[in-house]
C-alpha cells in the first residue's frame, strides 16, 4: 500500500501498469501473422525441396544406368584384352571411366540424403509451429493476468480507507509519504480519546473526575528491586518535560507487574540476569498541579520516572531497631 498525497502514486503506479498492459496485447496481436509468415515460408522451401527430390532421384537413376554401363564395359574390354583383342592402355582408360562413374553415383546419393535430411527438418518444424504458437500467446496471456490482477489489487487499494478501530488522537505517524507499508507494519499510532481522552495537566474540577482518561506509565523495574513491588502500591512519578519543582509529582498505583523478565538489550550477545527488567504499569490517579492559567497535555511516549515506597516504619519501631 502505498501513501501519496491526492492518489498521485496510485495514478503513476496504475499508468505504468497500463502502459506494459498495452505492450504485450501489442505483442500478442503479433504473433499469429509472424507465425503466419513463418509458416509460409517453410511450405514454400519444403515445395522447393520436394521439386529438387524429384529431380534429382531421376538424375540418381540415370547415374546409376551409367555407372552399370560403364562397368559392363570394362568387364567387355577385360575379355578382349584376355584374347590380346584391346591393348592394356585402353582396359584402363575404361576402367577410370567406370570409377568416375561410380563416384558421381554416390555424389548424387549424398546430395539425395542432404536433401532428405533438410525435408525432415523443414516438416519438424512445420509441424511445431502450433505448438511454438500456443506457447507463445499462453506465456503472454500469463503475463496479462499477473497485470490485471496487480491492477485490481491497485485500483481496489486505492478505494481503501485505513481506519483506526476507536476514536483517538494520532501519538504517532512512521508512516511518511511515499513509503511502501508491509502487511503487519506499524502505520500510525493511536491514542484512544472519548469526551475528555487528553489529560490536562491541573487541578481537576469534580465534574470531569468521571471522565477523565486512565493514563498508564510503563516502568521497568530490575530484577533487585521488583521482589519488593506488589499491586496497588503507591507510585510518585515525574515527568521529564514538567520539572517537579514546578509542576508537582503525578500519583498513581501499581496496576500490573510482569509475571516473566525481558532482556534490557535483546541485541547484545553477552546476556547475564543482572540484563533482564520486569515491566510495571501505574495507572495514574492524580493530574499535576500547576499554576493558575497554565495548561499542559501529556502526550504518549513522555519519558518519566518513578518514586515507589515499599516500606514504612514508624518512629517507636525506628528507636527500637
Amino acid at each position: 500500500t502505498g501513501l501519496a498525497s491526492g492518489g498521485q502514486l496510485i495514478g503513476t503506479l496504475l499508468a505504468e501498469l497500463n502502459a506494459e498492459a498495452a505492450a504485450l496485447e501489442d505483442r500478442r496481436s503479433l504473433i499469429a501473422p509472424r507465425f503466419a509468415a513463418k509458416r509460409t515460408e517453410l511450405e514454400t522451401n519444403l515445395q522447393m525441396l520436394d521439386a529438387q527430390r524429384t529431380a534429382m532421384l531421376e538424375q540418381k537413376r540415370l547415374q546409376a544406368a551409367r555407372a552399370s554401363a560403364a562397368q559392363n564395359l570394362l568387364r567387355s574390354y577385360e575379355t578382349l584384352k584376355a584374347q590380346e583383342a584391346a591393348s592394356t592402355l585402353e582396359v584402363e582408360r575404361q576402367r577410370e571411366a567406370s570409377l568416375q562413374q561410380q563416384q558421381g553415383a554416390q555424389d548424387v546419393i549424398l546430395r539425395l540424403a542432404n536433401l532428405d535430411s533438410d525435408l525432415a527438418r523443414i516438416g519438424a518444424a512445420l509441424a511445431s509451429l502450433p505448438i511454438e504458437e500456443a506457447t507463445a500467446i499462453s506465456e503472454i496471456d500469463g503475463a496479462l493476468s499477473a497485470l490485471r490482477a496487480r491492477r485490481a489489487g491497485v485500483e481496489r487499494e486505492a478505494g481503501e480507507v485505513l481506519r483506526a478501530p476507536m476514536d483517538g488522537r494520532v501519538a504517532a505517524l512512521p508512516a511518511r509519504e511515499g513509503m511502501s507499508v508491509a502487511a503487519g507494519a506499524l502505520a500510525a499510532m493511536v491514542v484512544p480519546e472519548g469526551e475528555c481522552a487528553n489529560l490536562v495537566l491541573a487541578p481537576a474540577a469534580p465534574s470531569d473526575e468521571a471522565c477523565a482518561p486512565k493514563l498508564v506509565a510503563e516502568l521497568f523495574v530490575s530484577t533487585k528491586a521488583v521482589g519488593f513491588l506488589r499491586v496497588g502500591q503507591a507510585a510518585r512519578l515525574k515527568i521529564d518535560s514538567f520539572p517537579w519543582q514546578k509542576y508537582g509529582l503525578l500519583m498513581g498505583r501499581i496496576k500490573s507487574i510482569s509475571g516473566a523478565p525481558i532482556l534490557h538489550d535483546a541485541a547484545s550477545e553477552n546476556k547475564s540476569p543482572a540484563d533482564s527488567l520486569f515491566i510495571a504499569q501505574i495507572e495514574l490517579t492524580q493530574p499535576l498541579s500547576i499554576f493558575p492559567g497554565d495548561a499542559a497535555r501529556l502526550k504518549p511516549g513522555t519519558a518519566v520516572s518513578a518514586r515507589i515506597t515499599t516500606d514504612a516504619l514508624n518512629i517507636g519501631r525506628l528507636l527500637m531497631m
